[in-house]
């Protein structure tokens, strides 16, 4: 019998949301579906569950960080709120700045 997938922690649903908001810092005007931030925007790790990136998006539109909006094929297109500035806002997730990521928003490798 197969095994469940265990769901995502909130450390890893959080850590991708930084990633997220650290790309956007640099790259303001992108937009692309889930699939296209795993593999463009985090580069994750096949071990990463989608329902890991999923949630991460869906907090951050949520929270109003990302727009969202329904493309013709039914796929949803993430990109940074209107108004909303991701340097200053992933600042007030984490105002020390440390998120155990590199400065292009990866994990750091020890």
């Amino acid at each position: 019998m197969p095994k469940e997938p265990t769901p995502p922690t909130e450390a890893e649903i959080t850590a991708l949301g930084a990633r997220v908001l650290a790309y956007l810092e640099r790259h303001p005007k992108a937009a692309d579906t889930w699939e296209g931030i795993a593999s463009w925007w985090l580069q994750v790790e096949p071990s990463v569950q989608p329902e890991a990136i999923r949630a991460a998006l869906d907090r951050l539109v949520g929270q109003g960080f990302l727009a969202a909006r329904r493309l013709p094929s039914a796929q949803w297109l993430y990109s940074a709120a209107p108004g909303r500035n991701a340097v200053r806002e992933s600042r007030k997730l984490n105002p020390t700045g440390q998120t155990g990521n590199d400065e292009d928003g990866n994990p750091r490798r020890e």
